[in-house]
């Protein structure tokens, strides 16, 4: 197991450790990949999906040494097969967000609203009204996307209302300072061909660049998908949130024509078979994916 050097020595980590951590890999080393090659500026850690059992071993015969709560945090200091190292064990990939650190004083607040915003937190709970003891609508995990259409000043950075679109009724009010606002990405103007390959047997999707695969990515298979190619101009649309069943937020949609494919917070069971009705990747993936995608760029499902 190779542990991450920002951990032991305090060097910057890099986003292609990122990249690995989260089970991506990036195939042509020497071909630039936008986004992918800055420093980060924290530690990654990893969101606990739920009760999550921290073992000595990467095993799961191997003694429990502890648990962790939902929603707490640890840090990611490498991972070892499917297993994640922490300070006291291993966990179990499934039980784990990756997550970048941020800290509350640098969240982007909006110039205007309507805005776009991202959870920058663990989770952020959204409520009937701007009250920690109103009652819960939803809780949007690390990654989820909603739009702010209203704020309201208080402590602690105040309450947003956030909604499924900047024109549909507010779900509720959440604390703004788990949340960060982002502009939407716009698509990759070009002169590069790329495309997308969603490869069902491998449960992996991969960016291809003239020709070159440049970054594979893991992703939850829907069920009964085909075979097929599509393309943005025949009927893609671009949606920065969605509603995916019970879940609010699911982020950067790309969709149609048979294809949808989307960021998931609610779980990290990536590069196998899954039970959403589109391909599912970590929030980050599908917001590089979002933005790296040109207009016109074909999509293949094999």
């Amino acid at each position: 197991m190779k542990l991450f050097e920002h951990g032991a020595s305090g060097m910057p980590l890099t986003r292609r450790a990122f990249l690995s951590l989260s089970g991506a890999t990036l195939l042509a080393a020497a071909l630039p990949v936008e986004g992918l090659d800055a420093p980060l500026p924290e530690a990654v850690t990893g969101r606990a999906l739920r009760a999550a059992t921290v073992r000595s071993a990467p095993d799961a015969a191997a003694p429990v040494v502890r648990r962790l709560w939902p929603d707490s945090t640890t840090p990611l200091l490498g991972r070892e097969g499917d297993w994640y190292a922490v300070p006291e064990g291993y966990v179990h990939r499934y039980d784990i967000q990756p997550m970048l650190s941020f800290a509350p004083e640098e969240v982007a607040r909006p110039a205007a609203l309507p805005a776009w915003a991202t959870v920058v937190a663990a989770v952020a709970p959204v409520r009937r009204w701007a009250s920690a003891a109103a009652p819960l609508v939803t809780r949007v995990g690390h990654g989820g996307v909603l739009a702010v259409v209203d704020a309201l000043p208080g402590d602690h950075g105040g309450w947003y209302a956030v909604s499924e679109r900047p024109e549909l009724a507010p779900l509720g009010w959440t604390p703004a300072a788990r949340w960060g606002i982002c502009a939407e990405p716009e698509p990759a103007r070009t002169t590069q061909a790329r495309r997308l390959l969603l490869d069902r047997a491998r449960a992996a999707i991969v960016a291809r660049e003239d020709g070159r695969d440049v970054l594979r990515l893991p992703a939850a298979v829907p069920p009964g998908m085909q075979a097929g190619r599509t393309g943005i101009d025949g009927g893609l649309l671009r949606q920065p949130s969605a509603r995916i069943g019970p879940w609010y937020g699911a982020a950067w949609v790309l969709s149609g024509s048979g294809v949808l494919l989307y960021g998931a917070y609610w779980h990290h069971r990536l590069g196998e078979a899954g039970e959403g009705p589109g391909w599912e990747v970590a929030p980050w993936a599908a917001r590089w994916l979002y933005s790296w995608l040109p207009a016109d760029a074909p999509i293949e499902v094999i």
